[in-house]
């Protein structure tokens, strides 16, 4: 569960408003240095995939084949 607060709390630094950032005091743990480029590789791959016409769960398999292949 951690991990998806810290991806929820990642995501945000692409939103434009400096009141969505994550604040670190509340993060579980440090960032790993690892996360952010994941989070942004994730972002725009899934959304790219949805502007191509996939669904939700298919932009985001999509995305997560691409970055972590098996």
């Amino acid at each position: 569960m951690d991990l998806l607060k810290l991806a929820d709390a990642l995501d945000r630094f692409r939103l434009p408003l400096a009141r969505w950032w994550p604040d670190s005091n509340r993060m579980p743990g440090p960032v790993p240095a690892w996360a952010p480029p994941l989070a942004h590789d994730l972002v725009m791959l899934s959304e790219q995939a949805r502007l191509d016409g996939a669904t939700n769960n298919q932009a985001l398999e999509l995305a997560l084949h691409t970055v972590l292949p098996e």
